[in-house]
């Protein structure tokens, strides 16, 4: 059970583009986590291959609201078909899941991180007698977290685990930036001088771009394994689970 994601994060819209002709090349399917409307999402969103989650940001100060209920249908604005989540810095608790189960389609949560674990399983959570659940489907990897990681390398070779749920996180501005220490962003966003990175332009990003191996050297690696009809959707791996 091998999974694409990408926290789309207020990436521009040509490095969000840029992940998917990845997978588009690749002939893999993968789930892309909105954070923001997007022309990018309109082009996703003809693909069958692909398909648009939400990516809430609960954090104070968020530009999504104040109130959990604000910030939901924020961005079920953006992705009105969304079925899945994942937080935007994980941020979550039991009265978050609790609304959106009541209130939402969402069937699925991918905010529960936990790296490298060589056994993760989907799992389903009820938060009312007779009510549906909200299945949760723990995440492997994560390209930032990778990047701090102790004697972690971007050779790293991409083990096959059959029947093991593997589910990878990237970010489209590390996969533009090609990633291999969170210093080329931080340089990045130093040099934006406040702006948001939406308005990032390619050439812009140019000279902060890694030219050794980072992270979109790993998801070509990662996108190259074996038969592309391996890897699924978030919705595909639920929907398994769920008639299992």
């Amino acid at each position: 059970m091998l999974s694409l994601t990408f926290d789309i994060d207020w990436a521009p819209d040509w490095a969000v583009a840029l992940c998917a002709d990845i997978c588009q090349k690749a002939g893999v399917k993968a789930t892309f986590f909105a954070t923001h409307a997007a022309d990018v999402l309109k082009d996703l969103a003809t693909e069958d291959r692909f398909e648009i989650g939400i990516h809430p940001n609960f954090l104070p100060g968020s530009s999504h609201g104040v109130k959990t209920s604000e910030v939901v249908d924020h961005v079920l604005t953006i992705a009105p078909q969304a079925k899945a989540m994942r937080t935007h810095a994980l941020v979550q608790s039991s009265p978050i899941f609790a609304g959106i189960v009541a209130d939402t389609d969402i069937d699925t949560d991918v905010s529960l991180f936990l790296p490298f674990h060589p056994m993760l399983a989907p799992t389903k959570i009820y938060f009312e007698a007779g009510g549906r659940p909200l299945v949760r489907l723990p995440y492997y990897w994560e390209d930032d977290v990778a990047a701090c990681w102790p004697g972690w390398s971007w050779d790293s070779v991409v083990e096959d685990a059959p029947g093991q749920l593997r589910i990878y996180d990237f970010h489209p501005i590390h996969i533009a930036l090609n990633m291999s220490t969170m210093n080329e962003y931080a340089r990045l966003k130093a040099e934006l001088k406040g702006r948001p990175l939406t308005s990032l332009t390619r050439a812009e990003c140019l000279p902060f771009i890694n030219q050794g191996k980072g992270a979109r050297n790993y998801l070509e690696q990662l996108v190259a394994m074996g038969n592309g009809q391996r890897f699924q959707r978030i919705s595909d791996i639920t929907q398994t689970y769920l008639e299992a």
